[in-house]
């Protein structure tokens, strides 16, 4: 596996451009992350859109990059019925959570929702309805909001990177 770091202006561009592709085809008036990796892109992507209906839900599948089952851990904090939600995560690995909260949310009634992310990988069995950057099945993204937790995680299996 490769690793590459992302950098907080890489991240403050991708959401820009990320805003600006959803907000050319989407007129959104409440906006989810998954957390924790969507609580940054969402911040960001709020402030840019003047959107103050912000809110998350919580699914957890990784424990850095050993993956688990997708699984709600925490409730959607907002109400979504009759809204038009855009649902926002860091990437889309294996696409397990979007999946997962795309069907979740769909039983709580938005008028419409989309899917953004700033990374979709090759392999995800879902493709957010916006991106920023496509990476190969075999690289992993360390955001900044994670990257001592990867590193410990990699040092204590030996992985200097």
């Amino acid at each position: 596996m490769k690793f590459r770091k992302v950098s907080w202006d890489e991240i403050e561009e991708g959401c820009i451009i990320l805003y600006e592709k959803t907000e050319r085809n989407f007129k959104f008036d409440c906006i989810l992350a998954i957390c924790r990796g969507g609580w940054i892109p969402v911040r960001i992507i709020s402030d840019l859109s003047a959107v103050k209906d912000v809110g998350n839900l919580r699914i957890e599948s990784y424990d850095v990059y050993d993956k688990n089952e997708a699984k709600i851990t925490q409730d959607v904090s907002v109400d979504v019925k009759d809204k038009n939600v855009l649902l926002v995560d860091d990437i889309a690995d294996t696409g397990d959570s979007l999946i997962l909260a795309k069907k979740y949310l769909l039983k709580k009634f938005p008028k419409n929702l989309m899917t953004a992310t700033l990374h979709c990988k090759v392999t995800s069995k879902i493709r957010p309805d916006f991106f920023v950057k496509e990476t190969d099945a075999d690289t992993w993204i360390i955001y900044p909001w994670e990257k001592r937790e990867t590193e410990r995680k990699l040092k204590n299996e030996g992985i200097l990177i």
